[in-house]
Order: structure tokens, then C-alpha cells, then sequence
């Protein structure tokens, strides 16, 4: 009996290695420089076959009008690695560090299951390099951009625990999605003066208390530095376009400047608006009145998520947009006022206002 179970196990795993040399067989390959034109039928997904020749970590990035998401997998369709809009837009920025003569499948597709479509995809080596040294200094060069990853598949994910301060080398322009988070005993960072973009949850959850942001960088996305408790103060510096409301969400600052060279964004009692005062972007800690301005149409999402000490906003007539959880968990503001001329609430916009009693709605 022992002996029939053995062959048929032998049997299977022989079925099962013909099927991944058979899929194997059926894909494209893509290599390094490659370029290739993919076109997806809804709903389905594309393989390409990758076999690196060098240990090393490569990148795989798609560039297309449509939304594109990739999927890395192994010989058995195990996932290892997946990316969406690594790009910081719609397209996918997926890295891996691959050992010799690994070889994988990269699955891509279009982000919705109903769309289909074409992208050109290719495939790269990375020139990222990173040390530790024995007092606790982490150091990430380049030159280029730190590709996105996902959470635990940092090439320096292993340094978390014992990395105390983190360099980016000159010559380094992004930080990609996810660098760097809950490297929670990283208390200082500094940054290059060729860095342009900073990430999606790239520093999240570090223990940094100050961070000074190079003249050069251009945008600072979603999360980039959430959930930083100790950061109380930062000043925005002249290049500095497209900062997303929520890239601080979660910190304690007190504090926002913009650097006089900025001509992209504005400081006003704390506030921090695009220079035309159309959007409200986000607040600071410890204010207790807001009084947005007569300008303001757009109030981004989580603007005042979570300001305790909040206890009256004034609207203007003219706002017409109020994001998702805008004025959310503000537990000490006690009436609102919704001018005539808004026309969209976001969800949870108020939700979590514990002492929120009113709400008056101008009529319109």
C-alpha cells in the first residue's frame, strides 16, 4: 500500500513538472532592454517567461492609456510578487530580486476585468545597491529610481530590525512605493538633492522626528509619510507641485511651511492650499477654528481627519466639494454649516464626530 501511494505521488509530481515545462513552452519570453507590445483580452491575463542570467534585482514596467496590473509567479503559478500603479499613475513598476537562472512567469493584465487593451512592456535590471554598517546606518545608491515594492520584499527588508538611520545616495531621483515602511527604528533620513518623487507609504511608520526635503523633489504621494508620530514640523520645499493630502495623515505635526521659491502651494493659519487657494489640501495639528478661504472650492479627503482639538469650521459660499473622511474623528466640533453651493459630500466626511449636533444645510 505504502509502495502504490509512493508511485502515485511520484506520478503526480512528474504531471505536474510536464505542466509547468508544457506553460513554459506556450508564453513569450521577455529579457532585459526587451520592450514587447502585449495586447490583453478582457478579463484574461498575458504570461511572459523570464529567466535572468545574473543574480540582481529587475524591474518590470508597463506603459500603456489603460490601467495595467502584473502578477509574478513561479513555475507553479505560486504568487511571489504583484504591482499596481507602481508608476505613481496607472501603470505597473514591479521589482524582484531573482537569484541566477531563476525562472518565472509575469503575468499582465488590465486592472479591470472588463477592460481590455495594449501596453508595451519591458524589462530592466536595476542599478540599486544597499550596505549596513555596524552603527546601524542604512545606505541605499544608485544612480535611478528605488523601484516600488511590495510590504516584506525589500531587498533590505532583513536590515528593518537593525537599521537605526537610512542614506539615499546622491544621484537616486524616486523612492518607490513601500521603500522603506515600518522601518519603525530609522530615526533619521536624509535624501538626496536629485530625488523628484517620493512614494506611496515609502517611509510610513518610521521614527523620524524631522525630515529635511531636498529643493529638488516635485511630489510627495499618498501616505508617503503617514503615521510618522514624532514628525511635528516640515517645510515644503520650491519644486514641490502635487503633495496629496494624505502624505502626512497620521503624523503629529504642528507645524507646515512652504519655502518662499514654492509657487505651487500655500500657508495660510496653519492650512496648507494649492498657491490659487482653490483646494484645501490639509490642516496641522492644534488648530480649534478654521475658517476656510473665500477661494476654496475643493476640500481634499482627510484635510482634518482625526483633529481633536477642532471645535467650529466656517464654509464658504462657492465650495462645491467635500472629500471622504474630510472632517472625520474632529471629536470636539459640535455644528456644521454646508453652504448652497456644494454639491458633493464625500463618505464618512464627518463620520467619527462624537459631538457633532447640527448639521445646517443652506438651502439651494
Amino acid at each position: 500500500m505504502k509502495r502504490t501511494l509512493l508511485w502515485l505521488l511520484i506520478a503526480v509530481m512528474a504531471v505536474l513538472d510536464c505542466s509547468s515545462a508544457a506553460r513554459a513552452e506556450e508564453v513569450r519570453s521577455i529579457h532585459v532592454g526587451d520592450a514587447l507590445n502585449v495586447t490583453v483580452a478582457a478579463g484574461e491575463e498575458e504570461l511572459l517567461l523570464f529567466t535572468p542570467d545574473e543574480a540582481g534585482l529587475y524591474v518590470f514596467t508597463s506603459e500603456s492609456q489603460i490601467d495595467t496590473y502584473a502578477s509574478l509567479y513561479d513555475l507553479d503559478m505560486n504568487e511571489l510578487a504583484y504591482n499596481d500603479d507602481g508608476t505613481g499613475h496607472l501603470d505597473f513598476c514591479l521589482a524582484y530580486e531573482f537569484e541566477a537562472g531563476q525562472t518565472c512567469f509575469l503575468g499582465v493584465r488590465c486592472y479591470s476585468s472588463s477592460e481590455g487593451g495594449s501596453m508595451t512592456v519591458s524589462a530592466s535590471r536595476s542599478d540599486i545597491r544597499w550596505s549596513l554598517s555596524n552603527d546601524g546606518t542604512l545606505t541605499v545608491s544608485g544612480p535611478g529610481a528605488i523601484p516600488p515594492f511590495n510590504w516584506g520584499m525589500q531587498p533590505w527588508r532583513d536590515a528593518r530590525d537593525e537599521a537605526t538611520s537610512l542614506v539615499i545616495g546622491e544621484g537616486i531621483t524616486e523612492v518607490g512605493n513601500e521603500a522603506f515602511e515600518d522601518f519603525s527604528f530609522v530615526t533619521d533620513i536624509t535624501l538626496p538633492s536629485t530625488l523628484t518623487r517620493i512614494g506611496s507609504y515609502a517611509f510610513e511608520g518610521t521614527g523620524i522626528d524631522h525630515i529635511e526635503l531636498p529643493r529638488s523633489l516635485e511630489s510627495i504621494e499618498w501616505r508617503a509619510f503617514a503615521n510618522c508620530y514624532k514628525l511635528t514640523a516640515v517645510e515644503l520645499p520650491a519644486y514641490l507641485s502635487f503633495a496629496t493630502n494624505g502624505a502626512f495623515l497620521g503624523c503629529g505635526l504642528t507645524r507646515i511651511d512652504v519655502s518662499p521659491d514654492n509657487s505651487f502651494l500655500a500657508v495660510v493659519d496653519g492650512v496648507l492650499y494649492t498657491a490659487d487657494m482653490d483646494r484645501l489640501l490639509m490642516g496641522v495639528r492644534g488648530l480649534t477654528h478654521i475658517e476656510v478661504d473665500a477661494r476654496t472650492s475643493y476640500i481634499e479627503e482627510y484635510a482634518f481627519f482625526d483633529m481633536d482639538d477642532i471645535v467650529s469650521v466656517t464654509l464658504p459660499d462657492g465650495l462645491s466639494y467635500i472629500g471622504y473622511d474630510a472632517f472625520a474623528s474632529c471629536g470636539a466640533l459640535e455644528r456644521i454649516e454646508i453652504p448652497a453651493s456644494v454639491t458633493w459630500i464625500g463618505n464618512y466626511a464627518f463620520g467619527g464626530c462624537d459631538s457633532l449636533q447640527e448639521i445646517v444645510v443652506a438651502p439651494g
